[in-house]
């Protein structure tokens, strides 16, 4: 394809509007697309159906059957292993998302500087009810950057996860991985991080793709790294862009004008 129709086409691009919506008001994300995901050591998850092995296996194949199957993204995730604690609070301390650092109490999960995962039977605030199959957050920012995200699985005595099969299993841990690089819910139904249903979704859509693609973007990726874009959580650099675009556009039709002259 002739350059200047690649440029035009990458500037079309730009004005796409997704569906994806972001977990933080200011669109964090980690600073490393390489993350390490951890389960804690004193994880029973007697409730959920699982032990801690079993957990870290599932989240392995989560990240290798989803997140890291996206070739306009830079994030990779990987097992850490088994985190080393003693801490009660991750098994029954309430979980408090980091917003400005003085609402969280004594009694929550405590802050991490990784992405953790911990089966978590605290029921009052965490899993009030059934339908939370499990739940995750960013619980540590600085500005724009996430120092350290939660995933916890319902551990409570009626915990549905311990009825789920593995596929399902492996499908709720990708959509909570999501949560917690960064994502928030999509209003596309078919989308992995569509707000219900995480667990009989096979694949990622095109929207979840995107999502972490804006989030964790290849530095040269056929126009997603270097264009931008926008969403419902607030527009990439488009105009900068946009006017960029166009005078590489005009640079190569000059020069093609040039070569066809000579």
């Amino acid at each position: 394809m002739p350059k200047l129709g690649f440029i035009l086409i990458c500037l079309i691009k730009t004005t796409q509007v997704f569906a994806y919506r972001l977990n933080t008001s200011n669109g964090a994300s980690f600073g490393n697309s390489k993350i390490k995901f951890y389960v804690t050591s004193n994880s029973t998850c007697n409730n959920a159906g699982v032990d801690q092995n079993e957990l870290l296996s599932i989240t392995k194949e989560a990240v290798k059957k989803y997140w890291n199957t996206v070739s306009t993204s830079e994030i990779e995730l990987k097992s850490g292993g088994i985190f080393q604690t003693s801490d009660s609070l991750f098994l029954t301390g309430e979980l408090c998302p980091e917003q400005d650092g003085s609402t969280c109490g004594a009694n929550n999960v405590p802050y991490v500087s990784k992405l953790l995962i911990a089966c978590n039977s605290e029921s009052s605030v965490n899993f009030p009810s059934d339908d939370f199959i499990a739940i995750s957050a960013p619980t540590r920012l600085a500005g724009s950057r996430i120092r350290g995200s939660v995933i916890l699985i319902n551990d409570t005595a009626t915990s549905p996860f311990a009825n789920l099969s593995r596929a399902e299993r492996v499908s709720v841990m990708a959509h909570e991985i999501g949560h917690a690089v960064g994502l928030g819910h999509s209003n596309k139904t078919e989308a992995l991080m569509y707000f219900e249903n995480a667990d009989k979704i096979t694949r990622l859509s095109q929207d979840d793709r995107d999502g972490i693609s804006y989030l964790y973007p290849v530095s040269v990726d056929n126009c997603n790294g270097i264009f931008g874009g926008t969403s419902e959580s607030g527009p990439g650099p488009f105009l900068p862009h946009f006017f960029t675009g166009l005078m590489l556009g005009f640079f190569f039709w000059r020069r093609n004008k040039r070569i066809l002259k000579s």
